[in-house]
């Protein structure tokens, strides 16, 4: 059924009308949303620049970039390279 994209197969075997929707009354419709939940996805919170920085700071690679980039400034502060 889904391999070929037929809808109007789709719709003979007892799948629901492009144009209606799934079939039956609205209490029909009442009762499936009451029995299996609304078709939303909740909504994430979002999450702020900081978070990212944070979560950035504990990568292991970014770390050893930061005391490298540290000490090569240290040393060319000492060395007056800078």
């Amino acid at each position: 059924m889904s391999r070929e994209h037929d809808l109007s197969f789709l719709q003979q075997n007892g799948g629901s009308d492009t144009e209606t929707g799934a079939p039956g009354d609205e209490t029909d419709q009442i009762n499936w949303k009451q029995a299996f939940g609304t078709n939303t996805y909740p909504r994430k919170k979002g999450r702020n620049f900081w978070t990212f920085v944070w979560e950035a700071c504990r990568d292991t690679t970014l770390i050893i970039l930061m005391v490298t980039a540290s000490a090569s400034l240290a040393l060319g502060i000492k060395t007056g390279v800078i």
